[in-house]
């Protein structure tokens, strides 16, 4: 108790809890089977999946939804490279959370993405922190975790 009352003072927000571990296999072809991306990049051999509930926490602490977007200064791509690097605090560093790039019929557009202790891929829009599935008229091209 005494050490998650330290970490939260220095980062403002509590490790997060009933995390389960996934391997960097097991991550890459629950995404692989559900995206068939040609650009899937993992950088560890192990993450962490917690439920969707500890990802909708973060969400609310975390305050990349609150900047203007600016067309090609602070777009889609900077609002998920900007949340994606809010997340790398340590222990939330370790779940299995990163950026997705697909086309949606209108164009291309970055999001970002995680994995919740059922297995299930969430996106996230990160200029409203809105959760939500990948529509089926959307194509992913590239992830990065």
């Amino acid at each position: 108790m005494c050490i998650n009352y330290f970490y939260k003072k220095k980062y403002g927000i509590s490790k997060p809890e009933n995390t389960k571990e996934i391997t960097h296999d097991e991550l890459y072809f629950l995404l692989y089977d559900k995206f068939k991306c040609n650009v899937l990049e993992l950088s560890d051999r192990k993450y962490e999946i917690a439920p969707k509930s500890e990802y909708r926490r973060f969400l609310k602490y975390d305050d990349t939804d609150r900047y203007v977007y600016t067309s090609d200064w602070f777009d889609c791509d900077d609002y998920s490279v900007h949340l994606h690097g809010n997340i790398t605090i340590p222990y939330w560093s370790r779940l299995a959370f990163g950026e997705i790039w697909v086309h949606t019929g209108k164009g291309g557009h970055a999001l970002n993405l995680f994995v919740d202790s059922e297995y299930k891929i969430w996106l996230v829009e990160p200029q409203n922190d809105k959760i939500f599935e990948m529509p089926d008229d959307w194509d992913a091209y590239r992830i990065e975790i």
